[in-house]
């Protein structure tokens, strides 16, 4: 391949730049929620909803913006129930960025990542599960050894729960559930999963 002067595009360009084009194709999606698991995470949203609630989520400090079963306005009419909520949209952002750190998308099947305390799987379990993994889920799974789920019920009040081994731990509702909910699967990655969260290292994920 050659570039608009005809001079040929050295391998490493050619690679970063397919890299860029496959990062913002990914974003693009995510912000409009399309993401593969999207549909396990949110209320189907309007068009355009998604990336406006982010940026206005994104102004200040501490999601000051934050609403806990809501969200923002729409079009100049208020939150409606068949919205995503905020807490489905933190979860839905958290998980995009744990399979994707620092929002560099690999291409389909070229994962970068390490084995060690097993993948984080999201939406649904494969049928072959391998023997150590963390999960976010719609409803609870099967008990299964090693393993921590956060299961998350859609709806205008959503509930996360806490699983370990199968086991519910814990069930939160309410302003800080989500984050209460996503901290706990951090803190079972970093004393059960040698501090690795879907195949990261929580260092290197600044978590």
């Amino acid at each position: 391949p050659a570039n608009v002067f005809g001079q040929p595009v050295p391998a490493a360009e050619r690679a970063q730049l397919l890299q860029c084009l496959e990062n913002y194709i990914q974003m693009d999606a995510m912000l409009r929620g399309k993401h593969p698991h999207a549909s396990f995470l949110l209320q189907p949203p309007p068009e355009g909803y998604l990336l406006q609630r982010v940026k206005e989520l994104a102004v200040g400090s501490c999601l000051v913006e934050f609403k806990w079963n809501g969200g923002g306005y729409w079009g100049g009419r208020p939150w409606k129930p068949d919205f995503p909520t905020d807490s489905g949209l933190v979860v839905y952002l958290f998980c995009a960025y744990l399979l994707a750190p620092g929002w560099d998308f690999p291409p389909p099947g070229q994962r970068q990542a390490s084995s060690i305390g097993g993948p984080l799987l999201v939406g649904s379990l494969p049928p072959l599960l391998p023997p150590h993994f963390t999960a976010v889920l719609p409803q609870p799974p099967s008990k299964y050894k090693n393993t921590a789920v956060v299961v998350v019920s859609r709806g205008e009040a959503p509930l996360f729960s806490f699983l370990q081994d199968g086991d519910a731990k814990v069930v939160l509702q309410g302003h800080s559930a989500v984050f209460q909910a996503l901290c706990l699967l951090l803190l079972w990655s970093r004393t059960h999963a040698h501090s690795h969260v879907a195949g990261f290292s929580l260092r290197n994920l600044q978590l």
